[in-house]
């Protein structure tokens, strides 16, 4: 059987719940927008992970068309604690193939045409930036400063 991963179903987001005994969970899409008003927070393992699943959920509000029209109504909507399940309907009901992140003809969020030059290129600069990680002093994979006053 063939690798398969859809987010909409698949836990992938780490939240944390609004519940008198706070817990980090881990959530699908669906469940992020279904029972937004559950959690106080979402988070990514850096802070720019974090950044990005926020902007995510931000563009499937507005790929489901269920978003706010100006600041005003933000304002409101986040006062009254307006419902994101609108917009987790819209993604539960999307269709299944365009969500599977293996899919060998149109992966989530990848590019197919580019799967030719994958053995001669590699995988872009993320990959320089992991491997640049790794050979630093100690190995770990941790940011260190080179900024003025970093000790470095």
């Amino acid at each position: 059987m063939p690798a398969r991963y859809d987010p909409r179903s698949e836990a992938c987001l780490m939240a944390l719940t609004a519940a008198a005994r706070p817990q980090v969970s881990k959530i699908s899409l669906v469940q992020a927008l279904e029972d937004s008003d559950m959690f106080t927070a979402i988070a990514g393992a850096t802070p720019g992970e974090t950044v990005a699943v926020i902007e995510y959920l931000l563009a499937l509000l507005y790929a489901s068309d269920h978003i706010p029209r100006t600041d005003t109504e933000w304002r409101e909507w986040v006062l009254r604690r307006e419902s994101l399940a609108p917009a987790a309907a819209w993604l539960r009901n999307d269709a299944d193939e365009r969500w599977n992140l293996f899919d060998p003809v149109h992966p989530l969020g990848q590019n197919i045409a580019l799967a030719p030059f994958m053995a001669e290129h590699g995988v872009g600069p993320a990959q320089i930036v992991i491997e640049a990680l790794e050979r630093q002093p100690g190995g770990d994979g941790r940011w260190r400063s080179s900024a003025p006053g970093s000790g470095r």
